[in-house]
């Protein structure tokens, strides 16, 4: 079993890391945003490779916070793609907009 908890850190002052395992859908939606929404105004680079589930809700998470670091001078990125996540984000036709 992974653990859901994402892990944040912050890198000098525009760029803000985090690495999520696990599941991503509605059960943890606001645990998820939350961590996201910390780097706001940097330059979010999210590493997936140990996410073994991302559902629609999860996809809509990643879009509404890169929208928001954008209106604040940053941007966010998925890095380190597990293969359940690229097929997800290519599914939804949302590669452009995140892959990094």
């Amino acid at each position: 079993m992974h653990d859901d908890r994402p892990s944040a850190a912050n890198h000098g002052d525009r760029v803000h890391r985090v690495t999520l395992a696990g599941d991503y859908d509605e059960l943890n939606r606001d645990q998820l945003h939350e961590k996201l929404m910390d780097g706001l105004g940097c330059h979010i680079l999210v590493d997936c490779s140990a996410v073994t589930y991302l559902g629609s809700t999860g996809l809509a998470v990643f879009i509404e916070v890169q929208r928001q670091a954008r209106l604040a001078g940053g941007d966010l990125r998925l890095t380190s793609l597990s293969y359940i996540v690229e097929a997800a984000v290519r599914a939804a036709g949302l590669a452009p907009y995140l892959m990094q």
